[in-house]
């Protein structure tokens, strides 16, 4: 995943730094990249048709994103959270998401 454009900062002269480190909005772009993609990469489902697991990670994907600001895509994922799942083979993953299910539901976070 290329990163060059997260690092990159303007001095008060104007000159550019090119970081090694990201900025700080730098990191939560990067943050969105990494789950977008892994989102992606894990579920290949219809569109519209979410597994258990998109759902879970919907409605833990909403808050997150409404915290960032990003009011438009935690509409949609808040909508598309409440879908009926869709009935798919079983992935390694369930277990995994089936665990954190638990653990969110267990410290109160709904």
């Amino acid at each position: 995943m290329d990163t060059d454009d997260l690092n990159d900062r303007k001095q008060a002269d104007g000159s550019i730094i090119h970081d090694l480190h990201c900025t700080p909005k730098g990191y939560k772009t990067l943050g969105q990249r990494f789950a977008n993609k892994a989102i992606a990469l894990i579920l290949r489902h219809k569109k519209g048709h979410p597994c258990d697991s998109m759902v879970e990670m919907l409605t833990v994907r909403s808050p997150i994103l409404e915290n960032l600001g990003q009011t438009t895509d935690a509409k949609a994922a808040k909508k598309l959270a409440t879908t009926k799942p869709t009935a798919y083979p079983k992935s390694i993953y369930e277990e995994f998401h089936e665990k954190l299910k638990e653990l969110r539901l267990k410290f109160g976070n709904p």
